[in-house]
């Protein structure tokens, strides 16, 4: 998932999953260093939700969400 964002002060970027806020530093997820891409990486069944990402600063704060589907044999 990616997003194109711009704002000043530069905003704050979270990534989410149901409740659970993502950090990269496992195999499975990785985020850019700027935050603005979220990368699930041996794509699962187990990974298939509803993930969510906030941008926030002092001036506002924005939602969007997405859902990933996995497809194929299992």
């Amino acid at each position: 998932f990616s997003i194109d964002i711009q704002g000043y002060p530069i905003p704050e970027i979270t990534w989410s999953r149901g409740e659970n806020v993502l950090e990269s530093g496992n195999e499975t997820i990785a985020l850019s260093d700027d935050r603005k891409q979220l990368t699930i990486r041996n794509v699962q069944i187990e990974n298939e939700d509803e993930y969510n990402v906030r941008i926030v600063n002092e001036f506002g704060e924005v939602t969007s969400k997405a859902k990933l589907s996995v497809l194929g044999k299992f």
